[in-house]
């Protein structure tokens, strides 16, 4: 019996490995494998700087969108704040500001979202959002190359306490998120004086009367066209929809809901425009991080991604519709594609992880284990992660063993 019980893990191991071997593999791109490492860089750094004191309290950190060096941010600067944002997320080292509240509460406050952090600006974020520490940094572009610095500011002191870089490779994937701005540079402007209340009989003199009125009426410009599409989409009278998000996108080019909305509306024809769907949804997530609220646009996105054949990508924004959607608190009846999210998401890392034991690639499948343990706790996360323990040094088996039998239990 004895022997039995010794043997089981192995055999559990063999058959999720046999399972596993159904499932084509395929090696993270480039680009992710940099992201991964510029995330590690900056956990490291920051636990060497931390000293033999530091807590095991989670550090409350807000992420940034990354500028070029003239001041503007990208799509690719704002993707990398993404990317980074969901990476910390997963070391359950941090508690991350979630990125949509923190663009929500600095445009409120007249504040720039972008990297360029003075000991002032780092200091009132901190006080505002109750973080310790800001995660910022420039996007530098190379020959052949994006050259991406971060930095770790302390809120206290407005001191830099940590900074990695890392090179990410230029294809065209990346050139185009280069090429694409979202916001120019405003900088951390400080909030306005406020405007002294008009006497009766007096003006305030340089004060445009017809400001504020305008901006209250392009939000109700911008309400009033997602009413009307969101009713073309409920009776699923999707060329109507298409015609509503282009009629708001050409009075308001940012407005990402109309871009998500478009997206989704290419989907539903018959046959779908995959193609003209995939761009909308890039523009809509490079607008604003959840255009429709709960991570739905980034379930879309994730399977066209895997359409495509861009599994990584898939699995990432795969992942990030489900982070969001538990996030925000699903509603008393869960959202049929969360279910689908979660099941797609689980398969691609079952690749991913395959993919690394096919290049003996331990360290990056014990990596993925251990972030597909954090995200969503799966028996043969455990799995993976004892038998890459065992592949890196077997002086590990023991804690091969205690993660096996985790599997079991699960």
């Amino acid at each position: 019996m004895k022997s039995v019980r010794r043997r089981f893990p192995i055999c559990l191991l063999t058959i999720i490995c046999l399972m596993l071997s159904s499932v084509p593999g395929l090696a993270q791109t480039d680009l992710n494998v940099g992201l991964d490492s510029l995330a590690a860089r900056i956990v490291t750094v920051m636990d060497e700087n931390a000293g033999p004191d530091q807590t095991t309290e989670k550090i409350r950190i807000a992420v940034l969108d990354f500028p070029d060096l003239q001041g503007n941010v990208t799509s690719l600067g704002r993707f990398v704040a993404e990317e980074l944002t969901t990476r910390l997320f997963l070391t359950k080292r941090f508690e991350v500001i979630e990125r949509q509240l923190l663009n929500k509460v600095l445009d409120e406050l007249k504040l720039g979202a972008t990297g360029f952090v003075d000991s002032s600006s780092a200091q009132e974020i901190g006080n505002i959002l109750g973080v310790s520490a800001i995660v910022s940094g420039t996007l530098s572009e190379l020959s052949s190359t994006i050259r991406v610095n971060a930095r770790v500011i302390a809120t206290t002191t407005g001191m830099i306490v940590a900074a990695a870089s890392v090179e990410l490779p230029k294809d065209d994937g990346v050139t185009q998120l280069l090429n694409t701005l979202v916001t120019p540079m405003s900088g951390f402007i400080p909030e306005p004086s406020p405007v002294p209340p008009v006497v009766p009989g007096e003006t305030n003199a340089g004060v445009d009367p017809g400001a504020r009125h305008g901006e209250s009426l392009s939000i109700q410009r911008e309400q009033t066209d997602r009413d009307r599409i969101e009713q073309a989409l409920i009776k699923r009278d999707y060329y109507q929809a298409l015609s509503l998000c282009r009629e708001a996108l050409a009075a308001n080019s940012d407005f990402a809901f109309a871009q998500a909305a478009l997206g989704y509306s290419y989907l539903q024809l018959q046959p779908p425009n995959r193609e003209q769907a995939l761009i909308a949804l890039e523009r809509a997530v490079g607008l604003s991080s959840y255009p429709f609220g709960d991570g739905f646009a980034y379930y879309l996105l994730g399977r066209l991604y895997g359409s495509l054949g861009r599994r990584t990508e898939a699995r990432l924004a795969l992942e990030q519709a489900v982070l969001r959607y538990r996030g925000v608190g699903p509603g008393r009846v869960v959202e049929p594609w969360y279910d689908q999210a979660v099941t797609m998401c689980l398969e691609l890392y079952q690749e991913e992880i395959k993919a690394c034991w096919e290049r003996d690639d331990y360290y990056q499948a014990l990596s993925l284990s251990q972030q597909l343990i954090a995200a969503f706790n799966p028996a043969f996360a455990y799995t993976a992660q004892g038998y890459s323990l065992l592949m890196l040094d077997s002086k590990q088996a023991p804690a091969a063993i205690k993660s096996l039998l985790t599997a079991v239990q699960l």
